[in-house]
């Protein structure tokens, strides 16, 4: 998995996204997305996580 992926354009209008990938050790890597615009505060709240191999690219979705 790399670190390059965008918001694809026909997307854009809702909102912009960051992740971090975590390495682990002890299984698969996870996966954290969060809006790219949050302030320290909303990114309390305003995540989700997977783990690797618990989700496909968006582009083989569409």
């Amino acid at each position: 998995m790399t670190n390059e992926w965008k918001t694809p354009p026909e997307l854009s209008w809702l909102f912009e996204v960051d992740h971090v990938i975590s390495p682990s050790s002890f299984g698969p890597d996870r996966c954290t997305l969060f809006p790219a615009d949050a302030t320290d505060e909303e990114l309390l709240s305003t995540w989700v996580s997977a783990d690797e191999g618990a989700y496909i690219p968006l582009d083989e979705m569409l």
